[in-house]
């Protein structure tokens, strides 16, 4: 990583303090920083992702997505920070802002929430595993300095198009199989939606991190090899091992609710449990019936790729902004 001089954190940690004041809890990762983690950390009530994206709603006069809002709540809090750096140019994005100094050097400044209006106690990425609804995870994430647009800017081409095809098989799944209607809590989260699947389906970031993870182990020449190599492992070492987040360390992203809705549905070791658990009950032998979850010849590659262009109608195309952050 690029050496930052120390009196550059003095310099952003001076500016913050007296943006914010004393009470802002400041953190600098200089020896123990994780892939994909900020080089400083702002923990305030006024740099909470939510507060931001009010501030950001109400200057833009409201009418604007979450994505819009949070970006415009950033922007106006980098022009206050830039009133105070004087000489260094602040660059605002979606969670967090980047200090540019004249020589060059760069400090990548994550926005969190204070750790006393968290709805967990939140020291280490094992501590996401707490929340079940990925929606609300990125506000945590950002408040331990983990950005996930850090992630997605390096995520490849093949990565990306893997998890498109990955997340519009998802949704064919589902949708094309008992799953819905053999789930009571995934059908009571789907109509308080709205019946938006994006609410009941895992995010494309999902994907995109296991094609991420399959990559760095095993590079795969062609998207078509991630795509089946996921598609065949995803579910089936659910429960055995946990998706480690590459962007988030210690958070394990099985531990997400809609996950677990998908997973223990196509997990084949389960089913086969399932199976071998009502042939030895006689009681419950002839009530017993097998969830379909297989995928229509429709909806097989060919259809399953061009479907994937069009995602975006039918779920969330964002990564995981859906919602609050």
């Amino acid at each position: 990583m690029p050496h930052i001089p120390r009196n550059h954190y003095l310099v952003v940690h001076d500016a913050i303090r007296k943006l914010l004041g004393p009470d802002a809890q400041l953190a600098a990762f200089v020896k123990a920083q994780h892939a994909f983690q900020c080089d400083m950390l702002v923990n305030d009530a006024r740099t909470d992702p939510e507060e931001l994206m009010r501030a950001g709603a109400r200057h833009s006069g409201g009418g604007i997505g979450d994505d819009a809002a949070a970006k415009a709540g950033v922007g106006e809090f980098a022009r206050r920070l830039q009133g105070v750096l004087g000489i260094c140019d602040v660059v605002p994005h979606t969670r967090r802002v980047d200090v540019i100094f004249r020589d060059r050097s760069l400090i990548q400044l994550a926005l969190g929430a204070a750790k006393r209006d968290l709805p967990y106690a939140l020291e280490t990425g094992a501590d996401v595993n707490q929340e079940p609804d990925w929606r609300l995870r990125n506000r945590l994430r950002i408040s331990l300095g983990y950005d996930e647009e850090l992630f997605l800017a390096q995520c490849t081409r093949s990565m990306n198009v893997a998890a498109r095809i990955l997340e519009k098989r998802a949704f064919d799944s589902a949708r094309y199989s008992a799953l819905m209607s053999t789930n009571a809590a995934m059908a009571a989260m789907y109509e308080a939606s709205g019946q938006r699947w994006q609410a009941v389906l895992p995010p494309v970031t999902y994907w995109q991190a296991h094609c991420y993870s399959l990559m760095k182990a095993y590079p795969c020449r062609h998207y078509q090899q991630i795509v089946a190599t996921v598609e065949h492992n995803y579910a089936a070492y659910y429960g055995e091992f946990p998706m480690t987040n590459p962007y988030c360390d210690g958070e394990d992203l099985n531990t997400i609710q809609v996950v677990k809705w998908l997973c223990e549905a196509f997990n084949a070791g389960a089913a086969v449990s399932q199976v071998t658990s009502a042939a030895s009950s006689p009681a419950t032998s002839n009530e017993w019936q097998t969830v379909d979850c297989s995928m229509p010849a429709a909806m097989e590659d060919g259809d399953a790729e061009k479907g994937a262009a069009v995602m975006d109608n039918m779920t969330d195309g964002r990564s995981s902004q859906e919602g609050r952050h």
